[in-house]
Order: C-alpha cells, then sequence, then structure tokens
C-alpha cells in the first residue's frame, strides 16, 4: 500500500482527503502516461453527491494532458473492468467508495487488462501528486483531448450478463439497489432476462446509497422476503461488486457460500480449472477450496 493507493484504488473522506485537486493530478497522469502517449479513458462512477465533482477533476486532468475522456456515467464497477478490455481503451476509472458511507469516495484505476494498475505506476502517480509543481507538459491549441458521451454502454455490459444466465423467468426476485450504481444497472438486466423482479433502495439522491441498506445491511431485504414470498434476494452494494443472497424464506448466504455454490455448478458443467477455487486474503476466509472435497 502507498500514501494514496490502497488496496482498492484512492478513498477518503471526499472534498477533503480525496480532492478535486488530487483526481485533477490523477486524471493529468494518465491522460499522458506512457511517454505523453494519447490515451482513451473510460470514466463511471456511483451516485455519491460527490462524484460529479471527482468527474470533472479527472476529466479536466485528462484532456489537459491530451487524452479523451469517455464517460459511462452511473455504471458498476464490474461493467468497467469488462468494458476496458471489450472496448479496447487505455485505462478505466470508477468513482466509488463501494459500500462505504456517501461522504467517502474513492477512484479505483485499471489498466487495459481491466485489472488493478501495477504498483510501480501507482507510485510514479504518487509522486506526481507530491510534486511541488505539475511538471507534465500541458496541451494547447487542437492538442487537446475530448469529452466524448458514452452512455449507451451499459447496455453492452447488460447483454454480456445475460448472456451468460440460464432460464431464470420462473423465479420471483427481490433486489436491493443500495441507492447505488445497482439502482440503474439491475432493472435494466432483469427486464432483458424476464423475470419477475422486484426492487427496493433504487432511488437514490445523492446521499442515501449505503445507508441502512444493500449488502451491509440486508434488515429490510429479509423483512420483505419473509413477508411476500419471494424466491430469492439479492443485495448489492454502491458500485455493485458485492453481493449478498437471500434465500426463501430469509435466511443469508454469505460470500463463502456463493464460491461454494458457483464452484460446484461448475465442477459438474467440467469448467472448473483443477477442480479449485482460489481466493483472495480479503475474501471471507481467504483460502483455497478443493472442490473435490465438496461433494
Amino acid at each position: 500500500m502507498g500514501k494514496y493507493f490502497g488496496t482498492d484504488g484512492v478513498r477518503g473522506l471526499a472534498g477533503q482527503k480525496l480532492t478535486s485537486q488530487l483526481a485533477f493530478r490523477i486524471g493529468r497522469f494518465i491522460g499522458q502516461y506512457p511517454g505523453g502517449k494519447k490515451n482513451r479513458i473510460l470514466i463511471a462512477c456511483d451516485t455519491r453527491v460527490s462524484c460529479d465533482m471527482l468527474k470533472t477533476a479527472l476529466v479536466s486532468g485528462i484532456v489537459a494532458s491530451g487524452s479523451d475522456a469517455y464517460l459511462l456515467d452511473v455504471s458498476t464497477t464490474p461493467s468497467v473492468s469488462y468494458l476496458v478490455v471489450k472496448k479496447g481503451y487505455d485505462y478505466g476509472v470508477m468513482i466509488s467508495a463501494s459500500h462505504n458511507p456517501y461522504y467517502d469516495n474513492g477512484i479505483k484505476v485499471f489498466n487495459r487488462q481491466g485489472e488493478k494498475l501495477d504498483s510501480k505506476i501507482e507510485k510514479l502517480i504518487e509522486d506526481y501528486i507530491d510534486a511541488p509543481t505539475d511538471h507534465l507538459p500541458l496541451k494547447i491549441n487542437e492538442s487537446f483531448g475530448r469529452m466524448v458521451p458514452s452512455f449507451e454502454l451499459i447496455d453492452e455490459y447488460v447483454d454480456f450478463l445475460a448472456s451468460k444466465a440460464r432460464d431464470l423467468g420462473h423465479l420471483k426476485v427481490l433486489v436491493d439497489g443500495a441507492n447505488g450504481s445497482a439502482s440503474i444497472a439491475a432493472p435494466k438486466l432483469f427486464k432483458k432476462l424476464g423475470i419477475q423482479a422486484n426492487y427496493i433502495n433504487i432511488h437514490p439522491n445523492g446521499i442515501n446509497i449505503n445507508d441502512r441498506c444493500g449488502s451491509t445491511h440486508l434488515g429490510q431485504l429479509v423483512l420483505e422476503m419473509k413477508k411476500n414470498g419471494y424466491d430469492i434476494g439479492l443485495a448489492f452494494d454502491g458500485d455493485a461488486d458485492r453481493l449478498m443472497i437471500v434465500r426463501h424464506g430469509g435466511q443469508v448466504v454469505d460470500g463463502d457460500a456463493i464460491l461454494y455454490l458457483a464452484a460446484v455448478d461448475m465442477q459438474k458443467r467440467g469448467l472448473l480449472k483443477e477442480n479449485t477455487v482460489v481466493a483472495t486474503v480479503m475474501s471471507n476466509i481467504g483460502r483455497a477450496i478443493n472442490t473435490s472435497r465438496l461433494a
């Protein structure tokens, strides 16, 4: 972990630790790295009130360095990772503090493989952030970058998700969107799949993201599940890269159980390489699971 970059990007209290000046410098750096290259950079955000401030500063830095910023607007973190690869962007940026309250925010930067930046590049960005003067060249005249609205790309991501689903139209589903990114993406997806889904917490106002709802506050979802007899409940966090499942009757299925179910299903279909699931140290248990012992 560096001075600004943690395990999942730069995070902090928006306007204090995570300022528009810091966002501008991140944009300036990735807008010209490596070697003054003109880059194509995809940017998305969740629904926090501070996202506009940070996005504006980030885009200003990118175009001042001569690169083009493609604005996906409100979308999910996984969509950025997917679309960077599919559309051939040089970088992807997600502005979000995940499951944290609205007053926090974060900037996650992905490389062209849809993965987190190498720690060496993060260190270069941190050195530039702390530099007393802005020593990177600024563009002038026709060499400025451009801001390109790209809101329609969320539909390509939804199509990708739908292509991976099996027939689920018989299920009665309840979705908790955490008043975040899933508020936009989930209704698009389930409508496309023909799933009978109802929704709670899909009316973001900038400050109600993760507020007693979503994957870290399951009480409302469990209560609605019990009261109305849904088959399954799905709870996302603010940027929809975290999922908790609630079974019929209100029983919570946590991350380890979801890994187990997915592993067994893939094993039955011959898709699980070496019959093994490897979880990171940030998972609930953080260990390797050999599925040959799961049956």
